[in-house]
């Protein structure tokens, strides 16, 4: 089964991309340590749903080709 052609395909979801690296850590403290998962949990759900999205759209545009 040929892959359909994604325009990022495996960098898709490489640290870089979610920007860990660069999330400035706060103090640490517990508030900092949970402040700092927050902002990695929002941008990682971010891109799971920006990766939904794009699923979606390739359900569809098989749906045409059938």
């Amino acid at each position: 089964i040929a892959k359909p052609k994604v325009d990022k395909p495996e960098q898709d979801l490489q640290a870089s991309d979610l920007e860990l690296s660069r999330i400035p850590m706060g103090e640490s403290t517990p508030e900092g340590e949970i402040h700092n998962l927050q902002e990695i949990v929002t941008r990682v759900i971010g891109r799971v749903e920006k990766g939904k999205q794009t699923i979606e759209q390739l359900e569809e545009q098989a749906q045409v080709l059938t």
